[in-house]
């Protein structure tokens, strides 16, 4: 999951070889003669690639191994045959890097959308064709400059002969009238709408352009005011004249750069050998692997504006391309690097030739070389649209249900009838029959029911699928702990990067897919991204910390495996001992009292419905708890809340502490086991809906011991020497005058909330935190059912 400059969907360049051939003509293509390839997504490796354009769904079916097929381009005369074959001049991957001339011939065919015309300019565009108006807007952009059209500056707009108005082409004046300097202006549509100075500077741009067309029009300082084509309002005005004329100055020097820039690719062709080029360049300290072109480009680059220094990420060498210079090196072993930038740091002093070089020309030119280089002008940016990669479809198979059959049981006939039309409008299946499966041998117990929901695959799938887990990659029987390990390895990585301002922005973000690349890589996702905010990471703990405990249920049952162990056994599997308590026994009628009075005033949608209650007795948890209910006498047995398909884990380890490896975020008071005195504030925890409202609470006995009391968020390891355990005071509490105590003087504090006394608190409700799972003793399972209100 890389980061790389986004793939335009077509290419140019010269041809590296001659072995290729055009698949519109049929042709050879020469070596360096100019060729445009459609790039495509490669369908056997992660990648795009050249495509013909003709017969390409027919060459594809007859050529299924695309990758070993080096001989998929056209030449550029061949595709600007046709019309409309480029949208824009953004979509031409290499454009800056060809010679201008054949630059401005690809720049013409997107402008006119047709082939590019050889007759004089007058010729090029018809009045028909064309239209005039002051834009109304500033959305619009030069097909000719890729520069923003301003609101209320003159635009023409140019339409291809048999084209509706959706393929009209913005231009500025001065721009369009440097393709078409002799068209009559005051025939086109919606001239007669100008304001008067519009028409006037109009006309004064058609006077000063020369009558050959194919040179580009030079302006002095005194044509600069004219060849402004907007209204004349104070500053607006000016500002955007400047805008024109820094425009049309870029222009000039680009065009000269890039001149000089071919003139000298010439001279090494003519004069200096491959094997020269290379020995140049690692004298330097540049990359010398590539084509002859290539070696070319680097050299020519080298010489006019000084050796590269290498990437301050990867040590890495840099190329030019895409109007930038990109690290082309790896981070790592997970990503490719993707450093690049537009003010690359050069290498002081004059470019070196080989020591004991006897080509002249490179003597004369090292002589004649001065010592201070120019900086490469680069072309502007132009504002990145939302698009989708090469040969990527317009629609999504997300929402397909192809190869998915589906068959229903104990539903309502006229739901299984609206349900089966809504899958066969997806192009799924329906089976009308399906064989019932074979209970178990004690479905009959009440605690069944609980167990039977934990150890539920396809409640684990629902959740994994909830949090965009690639199942196919990552299967439940395939996760491991080591792997959950490195992820939050990357995520604390993550968290470092997002809080740290002491990198420059590109090596924070290259640094940042790396560590993006490795999380992925442990843990398949089904729509992978970038994490680069806040809420994304914390969704991304939240979904290890939900992989912790589908890790351990799967151990126990073994989703892997054909594994047919019976309900008893895998039971036997938690080591924690579940027994319902009667609903006429005095300890279930006060977790009910419990329940029922300790709902959150803010808490309104949804009321809570104790259905059973369990005792629970976890193996070896007693033992561990028995010193601390000695020495620590503030004991009360407070609520937690968790996810249904979590309690395996909870039930067979019992609660436990995120691990030294999870990143420090999303916990107020540090890694902790968090508890609350009001029902509905763990509740929350749950997650249940009205499709799935079922939810399994705990109630624990916790020793708390001398408390630390806080009134906002402070993060920390453990709490001050001196105290066992951190409260965060709330506004809102249970009235102290209706706590009760339990047996073994353990505080039970069922009162209804009212205010408290504490003043200035950020917190709404009171929170609990133990920092040592021992301090901890599971006593009531609750399984609670939710009456969700919207």
């Amino acid at each position: 999951m890389e980061n790389p400059q986004a793939q335009k969907p077509w290419k140019v360049e010269y041809a590296k070889s001659s072995r290729s051939s055009c698949k519109t003509c049929k042709s050879p293509i020469e070596k360096e003669t100019l060729r445009l390839g459609k790039m495509v997504q490669a369908t056997q490796f992660d990648g795009v690639m050249p495509v013909l354009t003709q017969y390409g769904k027919k060459f594809k079916k007859e050529n299924k191994n695309l990758e070993n097929i080096d001989s998929m381009w056209n030449h550029a005369d061949c595709i600007m045959k046709k019309s409309n074959q480029i949208k824009s001049t953004d979509d031409v991957e290499g454009l800056e890097l060809i010679r201008w001339e054949d630059q401005q011939k690809v720049r013409s065919y997107v402008q006119s959308g047709g082939p590019p015309d050889t007759t004089p300019a007058t010729s090029k565009f018809t009045t028909k064709e064309c239209g005039i108006e002051v834009s109304p807007t500033s959305r619009a952009t030069c097909k000719q400059c890729s520069q923003k059209i301003l609101k209320t500056e003159v635009r023409i707009s140019t339409k291809p002969e048999g084209q509706g108005p959706r393929s009209l082409a913005w231009n500025h004046a001065n721009c369009f009238m440097e393709l078409s300097p002799s068209i009559e202006v005051e025939k086109l549509p919606g001239w007669e709408t100008l304001p008067v100075s519009d028409q006037e500077a109009v006309r004064a741009l058609v006077k000063k352009v020369p009558s050959n067309a194919g040179t580009k029009r030079r302006k002095d300082a005194g044509d600069d005011q004219k060849s402004k084509v907007a209204r004349s309002e104070g500053d607006v005005s000016m500002s955007r004249d400047v805008s024109v004329r820094s425009a049309s100055d870029v222009g000039d020097k680009l065009e000269a750069q890039t001149k000089e820039l071919w003139a000298l690719k010439d001279d090494l062709k003519k004069h200096v050998t491959n094997a020269e080029m290379r020995e140049m360049l690692e004298a330097n300290d540049q990359d010398s692997t590539g084509s002859e072109l290539d070696l070319r480009e680097r050299c020519a680059d080298g010489m006019m504006f000084g050796a590269l220094k290498s990437c301050p990420l990867c040590s890495g060498s840099l190329r030019y391309s895409g109007g930038m210079y990109r690290c082309h090196g790896y981070l790592s072993a997970w990503s490719k690097c993707s450093y690049s930038t537009q003010e690359p740091e050069r290498l002081e002093g004059k470019w070196k030739i080989p020591e004991d070089t006897e080509n002249q020309y490179l003597k004369k030119w090292f002589k004649s070389q001065k010592l201070a280089k120019p900086v490469r002008i680069l072309p502007p940016l132009t504002p990145s649209k939302p698009s989708e990669s090469p040969g990527q479809s317009h629609s999504s198979n997300s929402t397909s249900l192809v190869d998915l059959k589906v068959a229903f049981r104990g539903l309502p006939k006229e739901s299984m009838e609206e349900w089966s039309r809504k899958i066969d409008g997806v192009a799924g299946v329906v089976h009308s029959k399906i064989k019932k499966g074979m209970c178990c041998s004690w479905t009959a117990d009440t605690n069944c029911l609980v167990v039977s929901g934990a150890f539920d695959e396809d409640a684990e799938m629902r959740k994994a699928r909830e949090f965009e887990i690639n199942m196919s990659e990552m299967p439940l029987g395939k996760l491991s702990k080591a792997n959950i390990q490195k992820g939050f390895e990357a995520l604390t990585e993550i968290q470092n990067l997002l809080n740290n301002n002491g990198h420059a922005p590109s090596i924070k973000e290259s640094l940042i897919i790396d560590a993006s690349n490795r999380f992925f890589t442990v843990i398949p996702s089904i729509h992978p991204r970038v994490i680069r905010d806040e809420d994304d990471f914390k969704s991304k703990v939240k979904m290890l910390e939900a992989l912790q405990d589908i890790e351990i249920a799967s151990r126990l049952v073994g989703f892997d495996a054909d594994s047919d162990d019976s309900l008893d056994e895998k039971y036997k599997k938690l080591r924690c001992d579940i027994d319902p308590i009667p609903h006429d026994s005095e300890d279930y009628r006060l977790i009910e009292k419990y329940l029922l009075t300790t709902h959150a005033p803010t808490h309104t949608d949804w009321s809570l419905e104790l259905e059973e209650v369990f005792a629970l007795e976890r193996e070896g948890e007693f033992d561990k708890f028995a010193p601390y209910r000695k020495k620590l006498k503030n004991r009360m047995l407070l609520w937690h809340g968790s996810r249904f398909t979590n309690f395996v884990g909870i039930l067979s380890q019992g609660l436990r502490i995120a691990p030294p490896e999870a990143p420090a975020t999303g916990y107020m008071f540090g890694k902790g086991v968090y508890f609350a005195d009001l029902v509905s504030k763990s509740a929350q925890y749950c997650y249940t809906d009205k499709k799935n409202p079922v939810g399994l609470m705990l109630l624990s006995e916790v020793a708390l011991g001398e408390v630390y009391e806080l009134k906002k968020a402070a993060y920390m390891d453990k709490p001050p020497k001196g105290k066992h355990s951190t409260k965060g005071l709330g506004k809102k509490i249970p009235q102290e005058l209706e706590y009760v105590k339990w047996k073994d003087d353990v505080i039970v504090p069922c009162g209804k909330p009212v205010p408290s006394n504490v003043k200035a608190s950020e917190l709404m409700y009171n929170e609990y935190i133990v920092y040592d799972t021992a301090q901890v003793k599971m006593q009531y399972l609750l399984k609670v059912r939710f009456h969700h209100k919207r």
